[in-house]
């Protein structure tokens, strides 16, 4: 008898952990008291005929031949909106996003949702797959749909 109850408690305490896991991992931005979204991501461009001095930032070609490297110009690339629908519509692709398998990646790219009272920060990752688009929020990576997303921030104003 004693057995059966240390297992019912083991078991108990395995599932209360996976129900608390999967609600922790669960994203819900609120929508309530949103005031801005921006979207900011920075872009790479290559300079014609511009050959990379030391210390710039450079595209390593591989191979027998020793052709130049070629320089990049860095630009940043601000989308913004505070259209009370669009945020609305931002938040729910946001939500409905599941958990990804977290990897070492570089972020790319930001989201800052704006509320009355703090705002909360959105590492975007460059997007290896198709059909979906990654982020890594409070430690834990996401994916949510790319087309809708992108569809949505094309919908936002670009500042540059």
């Amino acid at each position: 008898m004693k057995m059966n109850k240390k297992i019912i408690v083991a078991s108990s305490c395995v599932i209360l952990f996976a129900v608390v896991f999967v609600f922790y991992i669960s994203i819900k931005f609120s929508k309530k008291d949103l005031r801005m979204i921006t979207y900011e991501v920075t872009t790479f461009k290559k300079i014609k005929n511009a050959l990379a001095k030391k210390n710039d930032k450079i595209e390593k070609l591989k191979g027998k031949n020793k052709i130049p490297s070629v320089k990049y110009e860095t630009q940043k690339i601000k989308y913004t909106t505070q259209d009370k629908i669009l945020m609305e519509k931002i938040i729910d692709v946001l939500n409905a996003s599941s958990p990804g398998r977290n990897h070492k990646c570089a972020s790319l790219a930001k989201i800052t949702l704006y509320y009355a009272s703090k705002k909360i920060v959105i590492d975007c990752l460059s997007g290896h797959n198709s059909g979906y688009y990654e982020y890594r929020y409070n430690g834990w990576l996401y994916k949510m749909n790319e087309a809708k997303f992108f569809a949505l921030r094309d919908a936002m104003e670009k500042n540059f």
